[in-house]
């Protein structure tokens, strides 16, 4: 797999830093005060928008033909599993954030569409 650089990191509550490259298809999970990569998850589309909730257990990422998956911290700090993954856009996925208590994930497509979903 070519090597394209970070096009997003995120950093939550000093705990994980999340980051994806540019056209791969993977995320990545790293521990800040170790610089030690926890994880990595891999996926069938290039990430195009990645977002943390404010607790640093569940990671979206939104991808180029509009699918949003989102991760979850699954016991032990370096195990993430697929929680929900589903098509949110006809088109790709622009942006996206989680609510405040880590309940609702809100997406913005190329379609202009903004999606909320529980």
């Amino acid at each position: 797999m070519a090597q394209h650089g970070i096009v997003q990191s995120v950093i939550a509550v000093n705990e994980i830093i999340v980051s994806m490259g540019l056209k791969d298809c993977v995320l990545n999970v790293w521990d800040p005060k170790t610089s030690e990569q926890l994880s990595g998850y891999e996926h069938k589309a290039a990430f195009t928008c990645i977002a943390v909730s404010s607790c640093a257990k569940m990671i979206a990422g939104g991808d180029e033909v509009g699918g949003t998956i989102v991760l979850k911290q699954d016991g032990s700090d370096s195990e993430w599993a697929v929680a929900k993954s589903w098509p949110s856009h006809k088109d790709e996925v622009k942006s996206m954030a989680f609510s405040p208590n880590g309940e609702m994930l809100a997406s913005g497509g190329h379609d202009f569409t903004i999606k909320v979903t529980r």
